[in-house]
């Protein structure tokens, strides 16, 4: 039986580490692997109780780790970076993200050498933007493959009961823009205030909806630097129509708050994948995005706007700028639109179905893995 071996985290909601257990908590339920799963070196086992809900996190606990001196058919490793690539010879699999474009995104890849002389290393990338980074840099193209970010249709869903509680808990009577990003620059925060602002203005009744995580990020900073920025006045009006989160929230508290919403707004200049923007589309929310990116593997003229941007240097490298003007132009015709935004209730999660699950996603992983394996132990000569 074909054997695959997980790498990452579990009981952590870095982003990084959801994505290697929601793939894990899929190819677990599949018979026709081996499934194996240990934590990334220096860090400790952890439950996913608490997380997960509990027969979920009884799955991910109970993924054996590799025997003694077993080899896998190909690992699968899902870190930030990847300074070791862990030891053996043995196929192997990095997943990795690039928000921004450049010589930088190398820091994510092990040593050159390193990569240069292990030709069983690939790649695995969240999105076109990520592989082109990648290419740009000289990566062989048989190095790169292809995997989106999944969603769990079961917790991420459309719900009235959830969009009545949270819009009254939050005192929402208007339209409820929400973004959840670290709330720093690359996310597009002060272009996102700064179109808000302009709503307001112009007499729109708007609440911004806004979760960061103070636990990794310096989140609730961040946007409080952002607002003194601008002038005290308009800093002043943006902050009676915030409702900022910035703790921990459970998947399913986040499904709630998402249901909160009436659009969900990210004029990013950088991202890998942005999950987010596919959890509020399974959750029926209509989607105001960057042109251009990331996101454009996994958003339709049916469920989304996209904002016009230009590719530009910058300090973390090639980004997208969004303009703001086509920003504010979106916001305008999606909060008149009511239309539009029943249309996604349902377009949303059907859209999020056909092609976005974690189910689908193992079994994209699956496949690579196997013609991954077939390719390095076939001796077939790769270069960087």
């Amino acid at each position: 039986m074909f054997h695959l071996h997980v790498v990452g985290r579990r009981g952590s909601s870095y982003s990084i580490a959801l994505i290697s257990q929601w793939i894990a908590l899929s190819l677990a339920r599949r018979d026709d692997i081996r499934l194996t799963f240990a934590e990334l070196e220096g860090q400790p086992r952890q439950s996913a109780q608490g997380l997960f809900s509990a027969d979920r996190a009884a799955i991910l606990d109970a993924i054996p780790d590799l025997a003694p001196g077993e080899v896998p058919d190909v690992e699968v490793r899902m870190a930030s970076q990847y300074k070791d690539p862990g030891s053996g010879d043995h196929p192997k699999l990095l997943y990795v993200f690039a928000e921004a474009r450049g010589q930088a995104v190398l820091e994510r890849l092990p040593p050159r050498d390193v990569f240069e002389r292990r030709s069983g290393i690939g790649l695995l990338m969240p999105s076109l933007w990520v592989r082109k980074a990648f290419a740009e840099q000289g990566v062989a193209e048989a190095r790169l493959h292809n995997l989106g970010v999944g969603i769990d249709t079961e917790t991420y869903a459309p719900s009235a009961q959830y969009r009545a509680l949270l819009r009254q808990q939050l005192g929402i009577d208007g339209i409820a823009i929400m973004n959840v990003s670290g709330m720093w620059r690359a996310k597009g925060i002060a272009e996102l205030l700064i179109a808000s602002g302009m709503l307001i203005s112009e007499g729109h009744n708007i609440r911004l909806i806004l979760k960061g995580n103070d636990g990794i990020y310096a989140s609730k900073q961040m946007l409080t630097d952002i607002l003194n920025s601008f002038p005290r006045a308009h800093g002043k009006l943006l902050a009676r129509h915030i409702s900022y989160i910035g703790r921990e929230m459970s998947m399913q508290d986040m499904a709630a708050l998402y249901n909160a919403a009436d659009i969900y707004v990210s004029p990013y200049w950088a991202e890998g994948f942005n999950m987010p923007v596919l959890e509020a589309i399974a959750c029926g929310v209509p989607v105001v995005c960057t042109g251009g990116g990331s996101t454009d593997d996994f958003t339709s003229a049916s469920v989304a706007r996209h904002i016009r941007a230009a590719e530009v240097d910058s300090d973390i490298g090639r980004v997208l700028q969004p303009d703001t003007g086509d920003l504010v132009r979106h916001l305008r015709a999606v909060c008149a639109d009511t239309a539009f935004r029943h249309e996604v209730r349902v377009a949303g999660p059907r859209h999020v179905a056909a092609a976005h699950t974690w189910d689908l996603k193992a079994a994209e992983l699956v496949a690579i893995a196997r013609d991954w394996s077939a390719t390095v132990r076939s001796g077939a000569s790769l270069k960087v």
